[in-house]
């Protein structure tokens, strides 16, 4: 605005005693003050989209894909079968009964869970340890119980499902008393009858 108050102000200095100089100078006046203004919004535009573009790279960068080598955090020799005492073979599942996979920790049986659940993708239903999903008794937020209590609707919901073959559960146990561990080890005996159940305990 600066250089535009300057030019003005020479105009008028040089021009003050011709009427017809002045009145066109004093018309036109509002209208520089106005482009002026428009001046300064392109530029404040410009910067902003600057801002957005940045953020939108950001929001494109959060949302792209991630691909996670499971292998590499697997140690496929440390983790055994409770059952058998057998390393645990991910090739060559049975199409029911019950798995129980022990190991060290930081062996990677929690990553195993998750490879199998990759590869086998809808026939798989895996429970994480720690979840948000969603399951139909949370519409009920007056009735949703303990820690026990939910984990006890939510296998009861999970035996309901007939489209998975494979039900896994990541440490299930985790922070549950006696009494519930025992009722949900039971449903998981019963599961089993039907369908591949492969857990990690506590």
């Amino acid at each position: 605005m600066l250089p535009v108050f300057v030019v003005t102000g020479c105009i008028f200095n040089n021009n003050w005693h011709d009427a017809a100089t002045m009145a066109v100078l004093i018309a036109t006046l509002p209208r520089q003050i106005q482009l002026l203004q428009m001046c300064y919004a392109l530029v404040g535009y410009h910067t902003s989209i600057g801002v957005l573009k940045t953020m939108l790279e950001g929001i494109l960068q959060i949302l792209k894909p991630v691909t996670v080598n499971l292998d590499s955090y697997i140690q496929a020799d440390q983790i055994r079968v409770k059952q058998t005492g057998e390393v645990f073979d991910s090739t060559q599942l049975p199409k029911q009964g019950r798995i129980t996979l022990v190991g060290n920790n930081g062996v990677g049986k929690s990553c195993m869970l998750l490879k199998l659940k990759a590869r086998y993708q809808e026939q798989t239903y895996y429970l994480p340890a720690k979840h948000n999903l969603y399951f139909n008794y949370k519409t009920d937020q007056q009735h949703q119980g303990s820690t026990g209590q939910q984990l006890i609707k939510q296998i009861q919901e999970i035996r309901r499902d007939d489209q998975s073959n494979i039900v896994m559960l990541d440490e299930w146990d985790a922070h549950l008393d006696r009494h519930n561990t025992q009722i949900i080890d039971r449903y998981l005996d019963e599961l089993a009858q039907k369908k591949l159940v492969i857990e990690v305990r506590h």
